[in-house]
């Protein structure tokens, strides 16, 4: 049986390692940690300023939660990895 254009299997359909989105996710956790105690030190150095200081945690507090959930989750399947739209050949 012949196989049609349609029928290949292209390598960028693979969805990517558990190591690589593992990686992707935890570098994500940490950014955003890092983000979120540079906010809570910078609030506590502001302590004088204190609608300063309110204002930076309501803006940094979320932070926590939202690196938790980022870091647990994983994409559905077929959100993981898209082939590109096949080639057309210029027709003459």
């Amino acid at each position: 049986m012949r196989r049609t254009r349609r029928e290949v299997a292209l390598i960028t359909d693979a969805a990517p390692s558990l190591t690589e989105e593992q990686r992707g996710r935890k570098r994500t956790y940490s950014v955003l940690m890092v983000l979120h105690l540079a906010g809570l030190t910078l609030a506590a150095l502001l302590v004088d300023v204190p609608w300063l200081a309110l204002g930076i945690l309501v803006l940094t507090g979320p932070l926590l939660w939202v690196a938790t959930v980022l870091a647990n989750s994983r994409p559905p399947p077929e959100r993981r990895r898209r082939a590109p739209p096949p080639c057309r050949a210029l027709g003459g």
